[in-house]
């Protein structure tokens, strides 16, 4: 009887190393790839959303802080880029169909597109930096 309890207990540790090395292998570790003009996040193959990053790093408090954080730059980012958009787009629309075109909207505008790349990048630092706590936490 004793033989088989250990027999047992064996086996369980042994399957569970097994699979703990499996999952690893399938690809648990995060990815930030570079795709068109923008970053996805990649778990082997598979393309994630924000949301289900978001969910993955929800295991290391320091990978996710630092995830949160990055997903406020993007968000900043992406906002200030619109806003500085429309607004360059509006004077120049405004210039082109004949009308009086207020051309300190469309430097302000201008300069707030020019901050949304430097946020950009930093939302790029934090989420890369994220993915690799993530990743090395795994090890």
């Amino acid at each position: 009887m004793p033989r088989l309890l250990l027999f047992t207990l064996l086996s369980f540790f042994v399957i569970t190393l097994t699979a703990q090395q499996s999952n690893t292998a399938l690809g648990d570790t995060l990815e930030l790839r570079k795709v068109g003009a923008g970053y996805q996040f990649f778990q082997g193959t598979q393309q994630l959303k924000m949301k289900q990053v978001q969910d993955i790093l929800k295991v290391n408090e320091e990978a996710l802080k630092e995830f949160k954080s990055a997903k406020s730059s993007n968000t900043f980012g992406q906002i200030l880029g619109f806003a500085g958009g429309f607004m360059i787009g509006w004077t120049i629309g405004t210039a082109i169909s004949g009308g009086e075109a207020n051309w300190t909207i469309g430097g302000v505008g201008a300069g707030l597109a020019i901050i949304s790349f430097p946020i950009g990048n930093g939302f790029k630092r934090k989420a890369r930096n994220a993915v690799n706590i993530y990743n090395s936490s795994l090890r």
